[in-house]
C-alpha cells in the first residue's frame, strides 16, 4: 500500500514538473484581420451622396476609450479607394472627406467618402472599397432604385385630397392644402394613398415649413421646419386600387388634432426653453408651405434595420450584418428612394396654426402678419 501511495506523489510530482517547464502561452489576441465597416445607403433623388467606413478595431485597451479616438475608428486619407460601377460601365469615384457628427459612443470626427455625380435609377450598382496599402478589395452589390411616381390626375378642389398632393408636381403652388378640419369636406380626418414602386418598405412624412422673426417682410429659411413621420409600412400593406385593380398603392391616415399634436412636439423638441427667443409683438413666426416625402427602400435596408433593432429576446448576441461579397466587410450597401412635392397652405390654415393650443405658445402669426 505504501508502494502504491509512493508510486502516485512520484507521478504528480513529475507531471508538475513536466508541465511548469513547457513554455505553453496563450494568446488572446488572435492576427488581425481587416474588416470595415460600411454604411452605404445611397438615395438617386439626393445632390450629394455620403458613404462611411470605418475600421473595425482591435488593442489592448478600454474598447470604449479607444472608440473615442478618431484614428482608431477612421483610415487615413487616401488609404481608401472607393468606386460605385454601373452595369452600364459608367464609373463614380468618391473623395474623401471629414464631417463632425453628435457626440456618441465614436469619435465626433468622422472621415467620409463623398460624390455630387447624379445615379441612375435603374440598373445593378457595384460598390468596390479597395484599401490601397493592403490591397484588400470590398465590394458589394445592389439593384438601383427609383422614387414612386405621382399619379396624373385633376386636381378636385382646396382641400386636402390624395389627387391635389399627386397632381401637377410642376406647379406644386396651384394647389393647396388645409387641415384645420374646420369645413364637412375633410371632417376633421385626412386620407392619402400613394402608389408603390419595387420596394419593400415605406415612409411618409409631412414636413411643415415656416418664416421666423418676421419684421415687415419675410425672409426664407430653409432650415426652419417641422417633421411629421410616420410609422413604416410594407408591401404587405399594399392594396390594388379601384376601378382598374391595377395599381398598388398604400393608406395613410390622420386627424387634424393628430397632426397638430406633432407639431407641438416638434416644436417643443426645436425649442425646450420656450417660444424659441420670439418675445416682442413685432416678432413671429409663419407657415407658408407644406411638403409631403415618401421614402422608400429594398429589402437589405429592411433587414438591416432588423439586425440593427435591440433585442427583446433573453439572447442578446446578435449576428452583424453583411451584404459584401463572402462576408468581408461588415454592413450594408443599398438603395433608399426619395418622392417629395411642396403644397401652398390656405389661410384659413395659417390662422389655425396661429390659435391652435398647440402651436400658439410659440408665436405663429395669422394670414394677416398679425399675432392673435
Amino acid at each position: 500500500m505504501k508502494f502504491i501511495k509512493f508510486i502516485l506523489v512520484l507521478f504528480i510530482f513529475l507531471c508538475v514538473v513536466t508541465f511548469s517547464s513547457c513554455k505553453n502561452e496563450l494568446k488572446l489576441n488572435a492576427p488581425y484581420k481587416e474588416i470595415p465597416s460600411i454604411y452605404a445607403v445611397l438615395c438617386p433623388q439626393e445632390k450629394w451622396q455620403i458613404i462611411r467606413i470605418n475600421k473595425v478595431f482591435l488593442g489592448e485597451g478600454d474598447a470604449n476609450q479607444m472608440a473615442q479616438v478618431a484614428d482608431s475608428v477612421n483610415y487615413p486619407e487616401g488609404e481608401l479607394r472607393v468606386t460605385l460601377t454601373h452595369s452600364s460601365g459608367e464609373t463614380i469615384t468618391f473623395r474623401d472627406s471629414v464631417l463632425q457628427t453628435v457626440s456618441g459612443a465614436f469619435s465626433r470626427t468622422q472621415r467620409v467618402y463623398v460624390s455630387s455625380e447624379p445615379i441612375k435609377v435603374a440598373g445593378e450598382y457595384t460598390l468596390t472599397v479597395k484599401n490601397n496599402r493592403t490591397e484588400n478589395i470590398f465590394t458589394a452589390r445592389s439593384w438601383a432604385l427609383d422614387s414612386v411616381k405621382p399619379i396624373n390626375v385633376q386636381p378636385f378642389s382646396i382641400q386636402y385630397s390624395y389627387e391635389n398632393v399627386m397632381a401637377n408636381v410642376e406647379n406644386p403652388n396651384n394647389y393647396y392644402v388645409d387641415y384645420n378640419g374646420s369645413t364637412p369636406a375633410t371632417n376633421g380626418e385626412n386620407n392619402k394613398r400613394y402608389p408603390t414602386n419595387n420596394s419593400k418598405i415605406y415612409q411618409f412624412s409631412i414636413r411643415a415649413h415656416y418664416y421666423d422673426s418676421l419684421i415687415g417682410k419675410t425672409t426664407k429659411l430653409d432650415t426652419l421646419f417641422l417633421d411629421y413621420n410616420f410609422v413604416n409600412q410594407y408591401i404587405t400593406d399594399a392594396a390594388y386600387e379601384p376601378p382598374l385593380r391595377t395599381l398598388l398603392t398604400l393608406p395613410v391616415s390622420f386627424t387634424s388634432k393628430e397632426f397638430f399634436a406633432a407639431m407641438g412636439v416638434a416644436l417643443k423638441n426645436k425649442y425646450p426653453n420656450g417660444n424659441g427667443g420670439v418675445y416682442f409683438n413685432f416678432f413671429g413666426r409663419k407657415l407658408y408651405k407644406i411638403q409631403y416625402f415618401i421614402y422608400s427602400s429594398t429589402q437589405d435596408y429592411w433587414d438591416y434595420l432588423q439586425y440593427a433593432s435591440p433585442s427583446l429576446s433573453i439572447s442578446q448576441n446578435k449576428p452583424l450584418y453583411s451584404n459584401f461579397d463572402n462576408q468581408t466587410a461588415l454592413g450594408i450597401f443599398t438603395f433608399r428612394a426619395r418622392f417629395s412635392v411642396v403644397k401652398a397652405v390656405t389661410p384659413s390654415f395659417k390662422n389655425e396654426f396661429a390659435n391652435n393650443a398647440n402651436t400658439r405658445p410659440y408665436r405663429f402669426m395669422r394670414a394677416d402678419n398679425k399675432l392673435p
